[in-house]
């Protein structure tokens, strides 16, 4: 082979390198993928290549032609596959056939031969083609133009030999070399294609991650401004990504948390570190926390920071439920209550602290127990299975158990069971928590009982008593049997109590207590509402009598004497009753009903009871109506003082009179005072109308002293209810005298002896104030009560009025006048004076005279009168004497 002829074959490989190389710039940015018609464009492409390249072949001989079509054939079949290679193929194969010559059907058999070769190196190398190096290229290429240069022997024997021996050199030098260049240019295109695919599929996987990911990524400068912030972190923090990148995480940062976070980032960006992760919290848009945990890097160019990248994961829901859980730990360990966790077959797997500490046991102690061990043996068995049965059914139980301490002291603890379940429903674990409650039962007990029983006498007190009645009641009427109701007072028992001591009082209430108790069924309920008031509940009577039997059963066991040490009382109850339905069918109605009868007995004489009766009902609405009116009357002038006058008698001078209260009702006429007193003192209307009798009777001494006599003194009744805590203000009536100009000695207050009685400081330091003002004291009634010298002394009197009982038959050598004579002579020796009431005889007043009475009052002298008759009657002096 001569210089032309390499030159010629040199020179139509660089053309085929040429066009391939112009042919990879023409491609490679328009190709998108291998679908089939870019492969067939493709092929047509290689086809015109391989057509151009056969057009400048070197001529070994006519018809014989030597040219690159081999290499680009092989080349198409290892990089681009059948379709494109055969396309080429076909088409370089028509144009040899085009061509002719002597060796054209051998040209056609090596284009063949060389597009297959490169389509079966194409799919049974394992490797990727990107990762064909030069020196497998360059073996394909030797296999191909071997395989060519084979392919001569098609041509006669001898021109075979001719052509092999002028071309073998130059085709295997140069072909193979062709070959490398050719492949190892489309090897270089798969990477560099590679490496781009590779890029784009990472900034993909970046974009997406960051626009869709679960967790907020952002871009931060070095000075802490936000860059980029993806939507995620957006949705974290609360803001749109506009209004975030305005603001610097700084400002979002929890303060508690920021220090940290900055000592952490100023590192980084010394490169101390290259970054760092930690958790802390924001501050949401709108004022809420949110938990989160931060991983944060740093991107360098030249050692100098251009950004940071933080991935920003929301933790809230974990830490919340890390608070739980460490919450749950600390009320675990540190409840008062003892915890027991058992598995699904009743042994216990763990206790806490006060488990330890209520039972005695250690955890060691039970581990794989049952809880049985705790259990006393006095415990219920019917408990245990309603437990169980409980637990089975909805897995919850609650109740009070007895348990037994390791030192085998027994409690009564409150047990609290709840079951937790597996996804299948069977038990996983059983939850138990109890308290001792020993101490609070006990507590309770006594609060129990000290709200609904006496504490001195135990008995039932009001609140229980209206309890029991309501349920005797609902016992009565479903036994359709009468019930009866007992309300006892005991008669006198104030005077006990002033006398013997508030002591002996509490002793004799107990004792009466037991008395009752000793009087009735265990089925009946014996109550104390206070003071000495006490009430039998009779549940289900036989009949209507049995109440009375049980009545006369009290009286007659009150008969006989109280023995308090050396104290002998006697002391009598007054009894009402009433019964079911008969009377009422409502608790406060028949309460009511046995105390009208009970204030019924008492007016009868005491000692004695009374059945309810409608009359009494009438009576106390009457009194009802009475109270109501009475306050109108002070309002209305329908009240007037009348005065009586009280005489010397010895001179038979009138210098002193006894106010008296009348009232004039529009449409009941006169009332008597008998009747509406007892109402006022009950209601509290008497402090009213006490103050009201002062100020009238106050008024008329200033005239009467101006008038007539300018010692007069007008005497007033005083309740005793005027003496309590919220009676009358003595300093206002002193005030009032004084504006009247009055001393003290114009007016005199007339008291009972049972106010003597009441030791109260109250009752003195009012007596005493009167003393001080110079207003006389007068005992009033003296002889029917409990009269004793030493009070006279204490309190001081002034005056005593002898009880017209005494008077009412006086008669010579007369008891009566014996006693009105001693009551003279032990007052003028105490150095009272003495007032008899209810003269209406001459044979009286002089009697009362001959004994030294001081003064005398009664109707023989004159009735009380109106203010305008007894004007008339202190002008004229005109009395019957």
């Amino acid at each position: 082979m001569n210089h032309a002829s390499l030159l010629a074959l040199t020179h139509n490989a660089t053309l085929l390198l040429a066009m391939i190389f112009i042919y990879d710039m023409a491609t490679s940015r328009s190709r998108n993928s291998f679908d089939s018609l870019w492969k067939v464009f493709m092929g047509f492409a290689l086809g015109l290549i391989g057509a151009v390249i056969m057009l400048t072949p070197w001529e070994y001989s006519p018809g014989i032609i030597f040219d690159t079509r081999s290499v680009l054939l092989g080349i198409s079949g290892l990089f681009f596959g059948p379709i494109p290679t055969i396309i080429a193929m076909v088409m370089t194969a028509t144009l040899r056939l085009y061509q002719g010559g002597e060796a054209a059907i051998t040209g056609v058999t090596v284009i063949i031969a060389s597009g297959a070769l490169g389509i079966a190196w194409h799919y049974y190398r394992r490797r990727p083609l990107s990762d064909l190096s030069a020196r497998e290229i360059y073996l394909f290429g030797i296999i191909v133009h071997m395989t060519m240069l084979a392919l001569m022997f098609t041509l006669p024997w001898e021109l075979a030999l001719k052509v092999l021996s002028n071309i073998t050199f130059p085709v295997l030098l140069i072909y193979p070399l062709i070959t490398v260049a050719m492949g190892m240019l489309f090897v270089r295109r798969l990477q560099r294609d590679k490496t781009a695919e590779a890029l784009k599929e990472s900034e993909f996987l970046f974009r997406s991650q960051f626009d869709l990911g679960n967790i907020g990524i952002a871009i931060t400068h070095p000075d802490k401004n936000w860059l980029r912030a993806n939507p995620r972190l957006c949705e974290i923090l609360g803001y749109s990504e506009d209004k975030l990148l305005q603001l610097t995480w700084q400002e979002l940062s929890h303060p508690d948390d920021l220090q940290l976070d900055l000592d952490q980032f100023d590192r980084m960006i010394a490169g101390e570190i290259d970054g760092y992760s930690l958790d802390k919290r924001f501050i949401r848009k709108g004022g809420d926390i949110v938990y989160v945990h931060v991983t944060i890097a740093c991107y360098r160019v030249k050692g100098q920071v251009q950004f940071a990248i933080a991935g920003i994961l929301d933790i809230t829901e974990r830490k919340l439920a890390e608070e739980s859980l460490q919450l749950a730990s600390m009320v675990y360990q540190n409840s008062s209550e003892a915890m027991v966790v058992t598995d699904s077959d009743g042994e216990i797997i763990t206790t806490n602290p006060a488990f330890t500490e209520i039972t005695g046991y250690s955890q060691n102690d039970v581990k794989g127990k049952s809880p049985k061990l705790l259990l006393s043996r006095h415990q219920n068995d019917n408990v245990i299975q309603d437990m169980l049965r409980a637990l089975n059914n909805n897995g919850h139980w609650q109740g009070e158990i007895q348990k037994c301490h390791k030192s085998g002291k027994a409690y009564t603890a409150l047990l609290t069971v709840n079951s937790i379940y597996n996804s299948d429903g069977t038990t996983h674990r059983r939850v138990a928590q109890f308290s001792d409650i020993s101490d609070k039962k006990k507590s309770d007990e006594i609060i129990w009982t000290q709200a609904n029983f006496d504490a001195l006498t135990g008995l039932p007190n009001r609140h229980m008593f209206l309890n029991q009645l309501e349920q005797e009641k609902r016992k009565a009427h479903r036994a359709n049997r009468p019930m009866a109701l007992l309300f006892l007072d005991l008669d006198h028992f104030k005077e006990v109590n002033d006398t013997l001591g508030h002591n002996i009082g509490d002793q004799l209430l107990v004792d009466v207590a037991q008395r009752l108790r000793n009087c009735v069924r265990d089925t009946d309920t014996v109550s104390r509402l206070g003071g000495d008031e006490f009430t039998v509940i009779l549940s289900e009577q036989d009949d209507t009598h049995s109440a009375e039997r049980i009545a006369q059963e009290i009286l007659y066991q009150f008969s006989a004497p109280f023995t308090l040490g050396v104290e002998t009382i006697y002391i009598s109850p007054s009894i009402g009753i009433t019964l079911y339905p008969e009377d009422g069918t409502k608790a406060d109605t028949l309460l009511k009903n046995a105390d009208q009868a009970m204030y019924a007995a008492k007016e009868q004489g005491r000692n004695c009871y009374r059945y309810f009766t409608t009359s009494m009902q009438e009576k106390a609405l009457y009194r009802r109506q009475l109270a109501n009116e009475l306050r109108l009357a002070l309002n209305s002038n329908q009240l007037q003082l009348h005065y009586q006058p009280i005489v010397e008698l010895a001179t038979g001078n009138m210098a002193k009179a006894e106010a008296l209260i009348r009232w004039q009702h529009p449409v009941l006429g006169m009332v008597s005072p008998v009747e509406f007193v007892p109402v006022a003192e009950e209601t509290g209307i008497i402090i009213e109308l006490g103050d009201w009798v002062f100020h009238q009777a106050a008024r008329q001494a200033a005239q009467w002293r101006k008038l007539n006599h300018p010692d007069f003194q007008i005497s007033i009744n005083k309740s005793p209810l005027q003496f309590r805590d919220k009676g009358n203000d003595i300093s206002r009536w002193l005030d009032h005298l004084r504006s009247l100009g009055l001393p003290g000695q114009a007016i005199a207050v007339e008291i009972t002896e049972g106010l003597l009685l009441d030791a109260s400081t109250t009752v003195t330091d009012k007596l005493l104030e009167f003393r001080d003002a110079g207003i006389e004291v007068s005992l009033d009634d003296f002889g029917t009560g409990y009269s004793s010298l030493s009070y006279i002394k204490k309190f001081h009197v002034d005056n005593i009025k002898i009880d017209q009982s005494f008077v009412r038959n006086l008669k010579p050598d007369s008891e009566d006048l014996a006693v009105c004579e001693a009551i003279i002579v032990m007052a003028h020796k105490l150095g009272l004076k003495v007032v008899a009431e209810g003269i209406e005889t001459n044979e009286q007043r002089a009697l009362l005279a001959a004994a030294g009475c001081d003064y005398g009052q009664g109707n023989l002298f004159s009735m009380p009168l109106p203010v305008e008759k007894f004007k008339t009657l202190l002008s004229s002096q005109e009395m019957v004497i």
